[in-house]
């Protein structure tokens, strides 16, 4: 739930209380009603010499409370950590009223500061017993950068990336196209200086590949935008008038994407004509006619200074969650080095295929592409994955561009590559 969300939540509480304290006054005996006054009236008088009008930009805890046979095991700390964390996010402070003056060392052990003591009954002649003591608690904003700030928030929130955020994040996401070695090995040609629109293609190709995405609602991201996950549900399970739709969508695509093929000089040609073939051939040989069958993860990127927050494992671990409600299995291309992070979350190694091995004009190591396989069975979720989440996060970047092709024999096939 969205810090938003919470305050909205907290509001209309506040309303529903005011309203059944007014129907409960009703029914109450004078005797009562006269010490819900005296409550009432002491407790205002405090949050205001205390707080002030600081308390309109506050959340207030109003109740916690634990089973008898569950203390003692960390859980009221760890609900009151959340509802701070929230508040820090949105840089408020936290207060609370506790009817129990011994809980005082519990709240200070999570921050709060007591600020006053309020007595009740202290001028009551019909109460004869000891003074009922109440403390007024404040807990400012914590002091914290961004990056910690959002590894409190343990449980990113998983929506759709939306049209008006599509510009933005692909100038955020284009160093990892730049960075990516398949990239490389495709456009860094020795005669690349003689294609100067490559940067303007990249740009304009990400682009409308996320906003059909959007239009397709396949477009998953955490933070509008901070990291991306591109899918497509299998083959089969889309239904016909949607799969024309589609088809026209990146027929047109591909129609705007040609204006750059005058452009793409010989060795570039030769290097995209070898990995589309390669990784048909691949993908043919190795899931066959299966593919149909399989939901396929296209794209995954995560913004540089966003890393390492567990953005892409929880983006991953959604579409998982999304095959095992399906009883679908999932696949992916990706490229050697982050074969470790898949495997994370049970992706196997199905086939792997190189690139510029034999091409003389590439004097690199052999670009190195891996397909794997999901399947519904091989998730498993151990102490070491769950550490895993909040490693850093692998960029992999699509070229989209290259199965856009109209001479391209498996334009449904879109792989991760990166």
């Amino acid at each position: 739930m969205s810090c938003q969300m919470i305050f909205k939540s907290f509001k209309l509480l506040s309303i529903v209380q005011n309203i059944l304290a007014w129907l409960l006054s009703f029914l109450l005996s004078a005797e009562q009603n006269k010490r819900m006054y005296e409550a009432k009236t002491k407790t205002t008088n405090a949050l205001q010499e205390t707080l002030g009008d600081r308390i309109r930009g506050m959340l207030s805890l109003g109740l916690l409370a634990t089973a008898a046979q569950s203390q003692g095991r960390g859980y009221a700390s760890t609900l009151v950590r959340r509802v701070t964390s929230e508040t820090d996010c949105q840089g408020r402070g936290t207060w609370l009223l506790s009817s129990n003056y011994a809980n005082t060392p519990f709240y200070e052990s999570l921050g709060f500061v007591s600020m006053r003591k309020v007595i009740f009954g202290d001028d009551n002649r019909t109460w004869n017993r000891p003074h009922v003591p109440e403390m007024v608690a404040e807990k400012e904003q914590s002091v914290l950068d961004e990056r910690l700030l959002s590894r409190i928030a343990v449980d990113p929130e998983v929506e759709l990336l939306r049209y008006a955020d599509v510009p933005r994040t692909v100038e955020r996401m284009m160093y990892a196209r730049n960075n990516s070695v398949l990239h490389h090995y495709i456009f860094g040609t020795p005669d690349a200086h003689k294609n100067p629109t490559l940067p303007y293609r990249d740009r304009i190709q990400l682009f409308l590949s996320w906003a059909d995405g959007v239009r397709r609602r396949e477009l998953l991201t955490v933070n509008r935008g901070d990291s991306l996950l591109l899918y497509s549900p299998a083959p089969e399970s889309v239904p016909r008038r949607r799969k024309t739709t589609n088809k026209m969508i990146h027929g047109l695509i591909r129609r705007i994407l040609s204006v750059f093929d005058p452009f793409y000089t010989k060795e570039q040609r030769k290097r995209m004509k070898e990995l589309r073939e390669t990784s048909a051939a691949a993908i043919e040989a190795t899931l066959g006619q299966r593919v149909s069958e399989l939901i396929s993860i296209d794209n995954l990127v995560t913004a540089f200074e966003k890393q390492g927050l567990g953005y892409a494992s929880t983006l991953v671990n959604y579409i998982l969650d999304l095959a095992v409600e399906q009883k679908r299995s999932v696949w992916l291309l990706t490229n050697e080095h982050t074969v470790g992070f898949y495997a994370r979350f049970g992706f196997k190694e199905v086939e792997r295929y190189s690139l510029g091995e034999h091409n003389p004009t590439w004097t690199e190591d052999p670009v190195i592409s891996c397909i794997l396989l999901w399947e519904p069975e091989s998730r498993a979720f151990d102490s070491e994955t769950e550490e895993s989440l909040h490693q850093p996060s692998p960029t992999l970047s699509a070229l989209h561009a290259i199965l856009w092709n109209p001479e391209c024999k498996v334009t449904n096939l879109v792989p991760t590559l990166g």
